[in-house]
């Protein structure tokens, strides 16, 4: 083999130039290096197509070492540029030019070898940059053998355990950890001998002046080049300040729900069943709801009421024409302010007659309210049973307002169907529609960015019940979602139970002195038992023998006074009107309930006559009616009147 084959062959780049850099010769490593195929007579100085000095400024051919070398007559060892392929590729290498003299000494031509160091470079760069990013760490780096002695540590390190670099390295990582923590190690060891890595491990560690800290660790295994365990990276967060916080935190809700229970032992009960945020707002939402209803039943109707009664009482005398047709109007504002109120106190809860009433009622009641929000609902149920504790039917009331809200607003249909049924000792309610429908992934529901709240919340309230959503929907193919709960094994109780059962039943009074009614008022409003009583007592043959604020009030009133007529209010505290006179008629026919509310939905009407009463008047009504339907009503209960 001759020398030229051998510089053919060569790996690293040869070429060879004569006195004025013009290429003579270079080998084929020459070509893969620069990317391109030189031009011998033509390229100067270097097989090359373009070259940067290392600080990447433009490198002109004749200032390049294979120049300088020819210009000066002397090699140069190791002169490091970069040189660019016609691709774009740089590539970073050392040149080592070496001059050829002729017989007479004078410079003759130039020999060159060209060493690439890229990886070299890249990999020290990578070494230093990483350096720069251990160091620089909020986090401990710390690096450390298999007997568990430090090997490195970082800025962050110092900072977080108080020990410096010189203190530290070649000491057993166990001054670092507390006496009562050190068969962590052994554990954690153990873990990276097997090739396991150990992620985000809680525990305490100890600084150099023995505080505690809670830290979080990562450690992985170190291998060496032969694939062999050589030691431990540790990667140590200081989480303490997390720590605290959390406590704080702790401690608030600590704090808080103690405050709950000292309040109200039933908000208590609730607590202890939630099992999720959504269900602890979606109690909170339905308070809110029934204190809203109970503050326009009890402040703002009863004001609106009498105001009207008085505004009636007036129009009796007779007043000036202008005055008069004043009266008049304010009495349509009233009556218009009045109707408006009814229907705001119906739509955040139902009205009196449904509290107590079946599954079915109160669903066909919500059916009936989507009709003003251009959504026809039907309501099917089949004939059995679904007994369910009033907490159980309230809820499931709920849900299915909430899911018929979601119909109209995602389904943009006008029909939607609820079939109520039982299967398995399970209540069944299904709501479904033909609307636009969603892709459903058949997974937990769980509120995102974009939505899925009102689900997830269904779904929380169904679990702390005992029972579970199921839900199918298909985009373009509408949606099912099926509520199951637990049905009740006990019958509720009815207020129709007598509790009074033994009593004598009232028997006609004959009066011999007294010559008037008596009236029974029954009404939790004060304002509105004035008025009323100051309109009664204005007949002569009519007078109030007592009042009562609640139906339990009512029940005792009425064995002790024996009235002729009870006008009774609907909507009251701890037992209303309807229970009232369903307990009253049952052991006394002879008395005669008027009921008396703000209501005037059919339901409450007919709840109430089923109760008993056998007459009904609104509280707009009262003035205008009253005394002569407790004359009427007087007239059918045996009451004999001596004239």
């Amino acid at each position: 083999m001759d020398f030229k084959e051998i510089l053919d062959n060569l790996p690293v780049v040869i070429y060879t130039t004569d006195a004025e850099g013009r290429l003579t010769y270079f080998n084929a490593a020459a070509v893969e290096f620069s990317g391109r195929e030189p031009e011998v007579g033509t390229d100067r100085w270097c097989v090359t197509w373009k070259l940067h000095n290392t600080d990447g400024t433009l490198l002109p051919h004749s200032q390049s070492a294979m120049a300088v070398a020819l210009q000066e007559g002397r090699p140069i060892v190791g002169a490091e540029a970069i040189a660019e392929r016609p691709d774009g590729k740089r590539v970073w290498f050392t040149s080592s030019p070496v001059p050829m003299f002729d017989d007479k000494g004078e410079v003759s031509g130039g020999m060159n070898m060209l060493l690439d160091i890229s990886e070299h470079k890249f990999r020290k760069q990578s070494d230093a940059l990483l350096s720069a990013i251990i160091d620089s760490s909020d986090d401990a780096i710390i690096s450390k053998n298999l007997e568990g002695i430090i090997t490195s540590w970082n800025n962050s390190a110092e900072r977080i355990f108080g020990y410096s670099v010189k203190e530290i390295l070649g000491k057993p990582v166990t001054v670092l950890i507390p006496d009562d923590r050190l068969d962590e190690e052994m554990v954690i060891l153990e873990e990276l001998k097997r090739g396991n890595r150990v992620d985000h491990f809680e525990t305490i560690r100890m600084r150099k002046d023995g505080v505690l800290l809670h830290i979080s660790l990562t450690i992985s295994p170190v291998y060496d080049s032969s694939g062999q365990i050589v030691g431990a990276s540790k990667i140590a967060r200081d989480i303490t300040d997390r720590k605290k916080t959390e406590a704080k935190l702790q401690a608030m809700n600590e704090t808080l729900e103690a405050r709950v229970k000292e309040r109200t032992t039933a908000l208590l009960t609730y607590q202890e069943q939630l099992k999720s945020l959504t269900s602890e707002l979606s109690k909170a939402e339905e308070q809110e709801r029934q204190r809203l209803a109970a503050e326009l039943h009890d402040n703002l109707g009863q004001i609106l009421a009498v105001s009207k009664m008085k505004l009636d009482l007036m129009l009796r005398d007779r007043l000036p024409d202008r005055a008069n047709a004043v009266a008049v109007e304010t009495v349509e504002l009233m009556n218009s302010a009045i109707t408006f109120t009814r229907g705001l106190m119906t739509d955040l809860k139902p009205p009196p007659s449904l509290e107590k009433e079946s599954l079915a009622a109160n669903i066909g009641w919500i059916a009936d309210k989507m009709k003003k929000h251009k959504l026809d609902v039907t309501v099917e149920e089949d004939d059995q049973p679904k007994v369910l504790t009033e907490e159980v039917r309230r809820t499931l009331c709920q849900c299915v307002r909430e899911l018929l809200f979601n119909v109209i607003q995602h389904g943009k249909v006008k029909k939607a169907r609820v079939i109520l049924s039982v299967i398995d000792k399970q209540v069944q309610v299904v709501i479904e529609d033909k609307g636009r429908g969603f892709q459903w992934n058949g997974k937990r529901p769980a509120p995102t960015e974009r939505g899925g709240f009102g689900l997830f919340n269904i779904h929380e309230r169904m679990d702390w019940l005992g029972g579970h959503m199921q839900i199918y929907s298909e985009p373009g193919k509408g949606t099912k979602i099926t509520l199951l709960v637990p049905s009740t094994n006990v019958e509720p109780s009815t207020a129709t139970e007598n509790k009074n059962s033994g009593m004598p039943e009232h028997e006609p009074t004959v009066i011999t002195g007294d010559k008037r009614v008596k009236v029974l008022l029954v009404d939790d409003h004060k304002m509105v038992r004035t008025g009323l009583k100051n309109l009664i007592e204005e007949e002569k043959d009519l007078f109030v023998v007592a009042e009562a604020t609640t139906g339990k009030e009512a029940i005792e009133q009425t064995r002790k006074m024996h009235p002729d007529v009870i006008v009774m209010d609907v909507n009251m505290p701890e037992m209303n009107g309807i229970e009232a006179t369903q307990i009253i008629t049952s052991y006394n026919t002879n008395v005669r309930i008027i009921g008396l509310s703000l209501h005037e939905k059919k339901d409450v009407i007919e709840a109430m006559k089923r109760a008993g009463a056998s007459a009904y008047l609104t509280k707009t009504e009262a003035f205008e009616s009253l005394s002569a339907v407790i004359r009427s009503e007087a007239a059918v209960t045996g009451t004999l009147y001596i004239t």
